[in-house]
């Protein structure tokens, strides 16, 4: 079975999951002996597997490791996010006369909120995207993924309106943890409560959705974000597949044939820190008219009045626009960076776990 497709990384195609799961994990395409010896009937027995996995199964995979990089990474660098909502809402990035605990408490002011709204955050925005991609790619190529399989590279517009839509639905999805936490950070309200509270009091259910215009066009940087970030794997796995020879020696290359993973972790915190300091520079006015409006109702939810208000006090120049955007840009290129760094792997883990719990469930 392997000796046919040793030449395509992530090309194994197991009925024993637990036998490959190592091979998986360490991104590597190994023949095993089940496969070898049972060649005809593992084929059959493998499409037919592949053919029973969901779609949905799969969204659910990238969605719990997306989600658990997402709440990691926010975690690391979470003093730069609280740094970067401050100066997007017109307010010095660490507050003038706090020092020692209080100004930590300060820079860590709605920590437990930030986990969770980042947690469901990129958690939504990898289980539509996936979810949107998968179905794409099982119409084109008949079948889903493998758990770490190198994907075929999607049709740029195809690209592009797969990450506008996933990025427009995890927008609206997430939105009231997102208002909520603007507020806490911002200095406007001293915790989740009072902050719900006040939004309530302003204007019930409606004023957790503040901005949510904005969602139409803050949900170009995502979706740009996905498509300049696969388009670069992509480079880097044609670039390594073009210098490596996947047939060259190992010490165990007798027992195990090894066909190394196309793109090292580095090249996936590059990628991925590249892609949304791109995003990152193109949609900033957006966001930080965005951040002003959730952080105050004095816009009245108005994208527009925002951006003229920075002009404005910015003595008439679009330059204002852009004030804050180097916090803005590392907090948003390393903490993606991490989480494509982080979810990437943690995906093949949980994708292994859920088929293999799937196919028991579907062997009862």
């Amino acid at each position: 079975m392997h000796s046919d497709s040793a030449n395509s990384a992530y090309s194994h195609r197991c009925e024993d999951l637990p036998t490959c799961a190592d091979a998986l994990k360490r991104r590597v395409d190994v023949a095993c002996a089940k496969c070898n010896s049972n060649k005809k009937k593992s084929t059959n027995v493998a499409d037919s597997n592949q053919d029973d996995v969901p779609n949905w199964l799969d969204a659910i995979g990238h969605c719990v490791a997306g989600g658990l990089a997402g709440i990691v990474s926010m975690a690391l660098i979470y003093p730069i996010d609280t740094m970067k909502t401050r100066m997007q809402v017109e307010q010095p990035p660490i507050p003038g006369g706090v020092s020692g605990w209080k100004l930590v408490k300060t820079m860590y002011a709605g920590l437990g909120i930030g986990l969770t709204e980042t947690g469901v955050v990129h958690g939504t925005s990898f289980l539509a995207f996936e979810f949107i991609k998968g179905l794409f790619l099982r119409a084109s190529l008949g079948r889903g993924l493998e758990p770490g399989e190198e994907p075929p590279e999607v049709p740029l517009p195809v690209h592009v309106m797969l990450g506008c839509l996933a990025s427009l639905s995890t927008q609206l999805v997430t939105m009231p943890l997102k208002v909520v936490l603007v507020r806490v950070q911002s200095g406007n309200a001293s915790g989740v409560v009072s902050a719900s509270r006040a939004l309530y009091a302003e204007g019930g259910i409606g004023a957790f959705f503040q901005g949510a215009r904005a969602a139409f066009v803050v949900m170009v940087n995502p979706a740009m974000t996905y498509v300049v970030y696969e388009r670069l794997r992509s480079w880097f796995v044609s670039r390594r597949r073009a210098s490596l020879s996947p047939t060259r020696p190992t010490k165990d290359s007798a027992a195990h044939p090894v066909v190394e993973m196309p793109v090292t972790g580095a090249e996936q915190l590059a990628a991925g820190f590249i892609a949304k300091a791109i995003a990152t520079v193109v949609t900033y006015p957006a966001l930080k008219a965005q951040a002003m409006v959730m952080s105050s109702s004095i816009y009245r939810g108005s994208l527009v009045r925002a951006m003229l208000a920075v002009i404005r006090e910015g003595g008439q120049s679009l330059s204002a626009l852009w004030r804050g955007v180097v916090p803005k840009l590392l907090q948003a290129a390393l903490q993606q960076a991490l989480i494509f760094r982080f979810k990437e792997p943690w995906a093949v883990t949980v994708l292994i776990l859920l088929r293999k719990h799937w196919y028991k469930y579907k062997s009862r």
